[in-house]
């Protein structure tokens, strides 16, 4: 089983705006049958554990990101889109 993290946005109305869930399935169209079946169609992305990690020294626009949600942009590690975003697991 993978780990699929799913992303509500910030354009979805409350309770689930700025807000994630991680659904563990076999493959991408399971976590996404998943997903609909919980929330129906009102998300926004959905990604894999690679695509979920940033990476500073692979992201052009990583520091400009780091400087609009208040994070330090010498930062050199990878970090999630959770904590880039400042988004609040759901957990179902």
């Amino acid at each position: 089983m993978k780990k699929w993290y799913f992303t509500f946005g910030c354009g979805i109305d409350e309770p689930y705006r700025n807000c994630y869930t991680v659904i563990e399935a076999e493959n991408y169209e399971k976590a996404r049958e998943e997903m609909v079946r919980l929330f129906g169609r009102s998300w926004a992305f959905q990604y894999s554990e690679e695509e979920w990690m940033i990476n500073p020294q692979e992201d052009e626009s990583y520091k400009i990101k780091c400087r609009l949600f208040g994070h330090d942009e010498n930062r050199t590690e990878p970090i999630s889109q959770a904590e880039l975003y400042n988004l609040t697991q759901i957990y179902y």
